[in-house]
């Protein structure tokens, strides 16, 4: 084999275990999303940013944490990665489910119990209780 058809192999082994080993979160409803916060059983998490959530609010009882700081590695994504209890389940959810799908694979790649809790839509018609946003 020479150096070019080895460094294709190279590449192709590279690409097929990326996508092979994708970490794949479960998807709860916005009412088991619900449920497992108001009884404490998990952290809600609202990975919008903060001109979508001034515009809509957000689920009442959702910590703000914007997939840009997650992404970012912010101050306030340290602290988080540093002070949630990783035993305690953590459901995400934005505006399509797409986003949260990202924050949710990356906790779970931290070692936390990561669900991915859809869209803000859903919550919506699921008639759960919305709040203001407030700024940190």
């Amino acid at each position: 084999m020479n150096l070019k058809s080895t460094f294709r192999h190279l590449i192709a082994i590279t690409c097929f275990s990326t996508v092979s080993f994708a970490t794949q979160v479960p998807h709860v409803s916005s009412e088991d999303a619900y449920a497992s916060a108001v009884t404490n059983r998990a952290i809600l998490v609202d990975v919008r940013e903060k001109s979508e959530i001034i515009e809509t609010g957000m689920a009442e009882l959702a910590v703000w944490l914007p997939l840009s700081d997650i992404e970012s590695r912010s101050n306030s994504y340290s602290e988080a990665i540093k002070n949630w209890p990783r035993e305690q389940k953590v459901m995400f959810y934005c505006r399509s489910g797409r986003r949260s799908e990202i924050a949710a694979e990356h906790f779970a790649g931290q070692g936390f119990r990561s669900f991915n809790a859809g869209s803000f839509d859903d919550w919506k018609k699921a008639g759960l209780p919305v709040k203001p946003f407030e700024d940190r």
